[in-house]
């Protein structure tokens, strides 16, 4: 997604668009476990592998319709009018196929950065996702369907989360009340260390279960807010290359998908108790810190050297052209177009 966005999505609106397009994860989780706890107490295609029949036909449906209706440039769209393209294509500005500069960017302390925020995010999100129905029914002792309800409420905080904060990036860079790296470091830091703290304060909800279920749903839900910090930061620092940064960000934030869980396995091994998981939610609450302080230090927010080899259509001797007034200049001569 983020390959298609850095030819799509114009300078102040790649937030807005990258956050909305990630943001359907959220819900569709959200639909997923409480249908999926509904359709396993059914006898839908004998129960449990129902789920897998219904979810996979879903997806070959969604498949079917993006090979239609997508297109990996605004040149090769045939349905978008000649007036956004020309928008679009001023805005982002025609690309060609560059050489990969490896060492530059397995070098480079911005992408490491974003190599660590993305870590520690996908730490939280995937514990909670594989592990939280585990949660909810040894330790908050609620059944299959109310398990699948509950575990969908992190999900649809989460997804509002992301909505919001690719529009609040956006709005607070396009006014330019800070700057690309400070907005993508406050924002970030907002989705790290609110779920760090909310995750350290489980223990003192104790036997309540309405203030464990609320404290954890924030935790997992306020995550979302990083999508408008690392999570966009790929294609603010190299737009040529997103596609390859995040390939390379996201191989190391999967690695929380089975590291995590393993995790988790192995400290509720021998009997799943309160003290256990609230060691289980300490680890996550340092790794959510430790990526805070990492993408606060390294991460960047101006467009690294070697996203331009020597010939460009961004740069010229060096200096990158202002893209806020090509954009409004673009803007300004469609719509003289248009009224004329």
């Amino acid at each position: 997604m983020n390959a298609m966005w850095g030819k799509w999505a114009p300078l102040w609106e790649r937030s807005k668009l990258l956050s909305f397009t990630y943001a359907g994860a959220q819900l569709g989780t959200v639909f997923s476990m409480p249908i999926s706890g509904i359709l396993c107490k059914s006898d839908f295609l004998g129960g449990w592998p129902s789920v897998f029949y219904v979810f996979g036909a879903i997806g070959c449906l969604w498949f079917v319709v993006w090979m239609l209706v997508v297109h990996d440039t605004p040149a090769q769209h045939p349905r978008i009018s000649q007036e956004e393209k020309d928008y679009i294509e001023t805005s982002v500005g025609t690309r060609q196929k560059l050489k990969t500069p490896w060492l530059s960017i397995w070098t480079s302390p911005a992408v490491f950065a974003i190599c660590a925020a993305h870590f520690a995010n996908n730490w939280g999100f995937y514990t909670m996702l594989t592990c939280l129905p585990t949660y909810m029914k040894k330790i908050l002792h609620f059944n299959v369907q109310q398990d699948g309800f509950l575990s969908a409420l992190p999900y649809l905080v989460c997804w509002m989360c992301q909505t919001l904060s690719g529009q609040l990036a956006d709005y607070v860079r396009r006014n330019q009340y800070l700057t690309t790296a400070t907005t993508r470091k406050v924002v970030n830091s907002c989705g790290l260390l609110f779920p760090a703290i909310l995750l350290c304060c489980v223990q003192f909800a104790g036997c309540n279960h309405a203030a464990v279920v609320t404290i954890v749903t924030f935790a997992v839900g306020l995550g979302g807010l990083c999508m408008g910090g690392f999570n966009c930061n790929h294609i603010d620092i190299a737009s040529n290359f997103s596609g390859t940064l995040m390939g390379i960000t996201n191989m190391f934030a999967t690695i929380p998908g089975f590291l995590g869980p393993a995790v988790v396995g192995w400290l509720t091994s021998e009997e799943n108790t309160r003290g256990q998981w609230q060691i289980v939610f300490y680890i996550s609450a340092a790794v959510y810190l430790t990526g805070c302080v990492l993408f606060n230090l390294f991460a960047r927010g101006e467009e690294q050297s070697w996203n331009c080899p020597e010939v460009s259509v961004l740069v010229f001797k060096g200096n990158a052209i202002n893209e806020r007034d090509r954009s409004e200049s673009a803007q300004e001569s469609i719509s003289s177009r248009l009224q004329s």
